[in-house]
């Protein structure tokens, strides 16, 4: 975990790396979630919606309670 003070954001900020082929399972998080994509590339899935292609460089706001 790179921060997890419950202030100012009342979130914690990890950085996480998957190996290729990687799958993860379904979850929510109850302040949402961004994904900042610093290398490579991969899928986004959320719930309802097409699968989004990710690449170095993307930003992705995954709304409070929405599976992913």
């Amino acid at each position: 975990m790179v921060y997890t003070d419950p202030t100012p954001l009342n979130t914690p900020i990890g950085n996480v790396t998957f190996a290729p082929g990687a799958r993860n399972n379904w979850h929510t998080h109850k302040v949402g979630q961004v994904l900042l994509v610093t290398g490579c590339e991969g899928w986004c899935l959320e719930e309802g919606k097409p699968a989004q292609l990710l690449k170095t460089g993307d930003v992705v706001n995954i709304s409070p309670h929405v599976k992913h």
